[in-house]
């Protein structure tokens, strides 16, 4: 729950320090015990990778456009994370299109 709520939280998107203390964490107690944080690392590497692609195909289709400075995706795979909210998530219009 700690590295979740610290994941969300950031205000960028830099998970290095997150990722050294996870793999000293995985030589201390072995790797299997902690799947579920690496594939939340996974999850924010993605996340990143996704916006900036979509950001990228915004501006190269519009032009500068505010949802290139506003626009972030979070990819949370459910089975790995823990509860953080109940409810259902939507889609913005401004993003609906592409999909």
């Amino acid at each position: 729950m700690i590295l979740a709520e610290r994941l969300l939280s950031k205000v960028d998107d830099d998970i290095d320090d997150e990722t050294r203390i996870l793999e000293l964490l995985k030589l201390r107690f072995g790797a299997n015990s902690l799947r579920d944080c690496e594939i939340m690392l996974k999850d924010m590497a993605d996340s990143k990778r996704i916006t900036s692609n979509i950001r990228a195909l915004v501006q190269q289709s519009q032009g500068h456009s505010a949802i290139t400075q506003d626009f972030s995706t979070v990819i949370l795979s459910e089975l790995f994370w823990p509860p953080l909210f109940e409810g259902e998530v939507s889609t913005p219009k401004e993003v609906q299109w592409m999909l």
